[in-house]
């Protein structure tokens, strides 16, 4: 960069371009070249032609390179899309986030997990006294309007009765379905009345949700006689499912109800709306990860009658 020279050498730098006259050259609109950068005067423009002063007016030749200002409309170099660090003015849409095409589309919903409903105790009792109870084993609340419960008769395959539920079960909650005629003591356990609720004990019951299999009781397409199982039955019962039974995906397996439930008395319904399952019953070793093994008792280090003396 050349030196700045102090003011007084101005107009000696002038005159010296001038000659010794004093004349100087006549005026051809641009910047003389011959002098220094730090010494040349600006050039006035000249004069607008029309009434407006910035009509055909024409242009300043000391305002040159300045970036943008003689690129027509559509060069790319005005695309706000092409600038890269963001510095296109406010309301181009690419810094300030307006425009079309700047707004990022939202993400769909996530679809709602799949519902992971066991049927937890099965009451077939006299006359009407039919009740079922249903235990959301998932993470997340389940729309019970997702589900249907269908009860297939005498080792049909095409349900007898069909329903849609209702309501919200939550997580780790259970709902009791009840015969629209079942008796006051039952009926008393139930939150809802179900038309599907109309099985005896050779009946099979299937409960899906989407469209997908939930859980079944009873085997699809076989009619046992009166009731399926031995030791645990499934005529006159009140069926309790164990904790570590798992969904019945496939109904046509056969069905063998002391393989996953068991029987407590039609007099007992303390725990029908509520079922549960204690993760280490009693009695019941706890249970350790992988790779560990249960400690063993110390062996006795000494005669607890015996003084220990520690040396000074």
């Amino acid at each position: 960069m050349p030196t700045r020279l102090p003011r007084l050498w101005l107009p000696l730098l002038v005159a010296a371009s001038t000659g010794c006259s004093g004349e100087a050259p006549p005026d051809s609109g641009e910047p003389p070249g011959d002098l220094p950068i730090f010494a040349r005067a600006p050039v006035d423009p000249p004069a607008p032609s029309g009434d407006d002063p910035t009509e055909d007016a024409a242009p300043n030749p000391w305002l040159v390179g300045i970036p943008g200002d003689d690129l027509p409309e559509d060069d790319p170099a005005n695309d706000p899309a092409n600038d890269p660090e963001g510095n296109a003015p406010e309301g181009s849409g690419s810094a300030s986030g307006e425009g079309p095409g700047t707004d990022e589309p939202e993400e769909p919903p996530l679809p709602p997990e799949p519902a992971r409903l066991l049927l937890t105790q099965m009451y077939e009792g006299l006359g009407n006294d039919k009740a079922l109870e249903i235990t959301n084993l998932g993470t997340q609340s389940v729309d019970l309007a997702r589900c249907v419960l269908s009860t297939y008769v005498n080792g049909n395959t095409s349900p007898y009765r069909s329903a849609t539920l209702s309501g919200t079960l939550a997580h780790g909650a259970s709902v009791v379905l009840c015969a629209a005629s079942a008796s006051a003591p039952l009926m008393a356990r139930c939150a809802d009345k179900s038309s599907a609720i109309a099985f005896n004990g050779n009946d099979a019951i299937l409960l899906r949700c989407d469209g997908d299999l939930t859980d079944s009781f009873g085997r699809l397409g076989e009619d046992p006689g009166a009731a399926w199982g031995t030791s645990v039955r499934t005529m006159d019962a009140n069926l309790v499912r164990l904790c570590d039974a798992e969904p019945r995906s496939t109904p046509e397996d056969p069905f063998e109800p002391a393989e996953q439930w068991r029987s407590v008395s039609l007099d007992d319904l303390g725990d029908l709306g509520a079922w549960s399952c204690p993760e280490n019953p009693a009695g019941d070793p706890a249970e350790l990860p992988e790779g560990h093994a249960p400690l063993e008792p110390l062996p006795a280090l000494c005669d607890p009658h015996e003084l220990l003396v520690v040396p000074e």
